[in-house]
């Protein structure tokens, strides 16, 4: 089968990319011949150059004029910037990552959508076959991954963390972007090529992104035994999927304020046999919940019609 995927840019930065790289690498391993209608910036080798017809279209923002006999529609934001109606309308499968990203399409367009609909979410194969990690971190190390766009409002955790009456902390920021980060404690680390070592030294990983549909980098954070703190969806301007991936008290918790993270910061970086309780609670609830097999089944039905 011939199968091309159109985004804007794949490079090495962001979730979204990983996971784009991830998918044609899966099929290509499976035997399709896989064509990327991207800018390829990242640091590997791009897949070969390919020339139409496709079987299969596999587009994650508007989609461009490419014909195919089968077109699957898998965004990568809870609403696209631009009307989506014509892409949702013509595309033989919606891929999303959870039945709530699926309801809120159908809400805002007033559109049917469940019937081709396929929620299923994504877990990074770099991060997957993982041994059981040390809970226990030294230091008051705190860590956001991305990119350093307006969109993942990254300067509401700048904020936040200014709050913060632990004495000792460092925020480590790892990405590249346009928005500004301050110093001092909170470190811009630019590219990371060793993610994995950021995410198993960080005692929590934050993220304020109000309308990601699903963040790819929370569960690496806990691949990798990293509680996270991510902000509660409020159904208005913050829709994101922050409420399925944290159990709230649990493996982290959910925010509505700059004063309600910073407080929860401190109270888990002063209590250690809680913060690694909810470490192992997110490690654990990944493995169980969230499965790679699963996801690649879902793939296989996507394009499979």
């Amino acid at each position: 089968m011939r199968i091309c995927i159109a985004h804007d840019e794949i490079g090495d930065d962001d979730g979204s990319s990983r996971y784009l790289a991830d998918v044609a690498r899966f099929f290509r391993e499976e035997g399709h011949d896989v064509g990327v209608a991207a800018r390829w910036t990242r640091s590997e080798k791009p897949p070969p150059p390919a020339e139409g017809p496709w079987d299969v279209l596999l587009a994650t923002d508007r989609a461009p004029r490419i014909e195919a006999k089968r077109f699957v529609y898998a965004p990568l934001d809870l609403f696209a910037p631009t009307d989506e109606r014509v892409d949702l309308e013509r595309c033989d499968v919606l891929l999303r990552f959870t039945d709530g990203a699926v309801r809120a399409l159908e809400e805002r367009y007033a559109l049917p959508l469940a019937h081709k609909a396929i929620a299923v979410p994504y877990v990074s194969r770099a991060f997957e076959e993982r041994p059981e990690p040390d809970f226990a971190r030294t230091g008051n190390r705190l860590l956001w991954v991305g990119r350093l766009i307006p969109e993942k409002d990254v300067a509401f955790l700048f904020r936040a963390v200014e709050r913060l009456r632990t004495p000792d902390w460092e925020l480590r920021v790892c990405g590249r972007g346009p928005e500004r980060v301050p110093g001092g404690r909170v470190r811009a680390l630019g590219f990371v090529d060793d993610l994995s070592r950021e995410y198993a030294t960080a005692k929590l990983f934050l993220t304020a992104s109000p309308t990601e549909h699903f963040s790819l980098t929370l569960m690496e954070a806990y691949a990798h035994g990293t509680p996270c703190l991510g902000r509660r969806p409020d159904g208005e301007t913050v829709r994101n999927a922050c409420d399925v991936q944290i159990e709230d008290g649990r493996t982290g918790y959910l925010f509505s304020t700059e004063e309600e993270l910073a407080s929860r910061i401190d109270d888990l970086l002063a209590d250690e046999p809680r913060r690694q309780a909810m470490a192992r609670a997110g490690w654990q609830r990944k493995r169980e919940v969230f499965s790679l097999a699963r996801f690649h089944d879902a793939l296989r039905t996507a394009i499979a019609g």
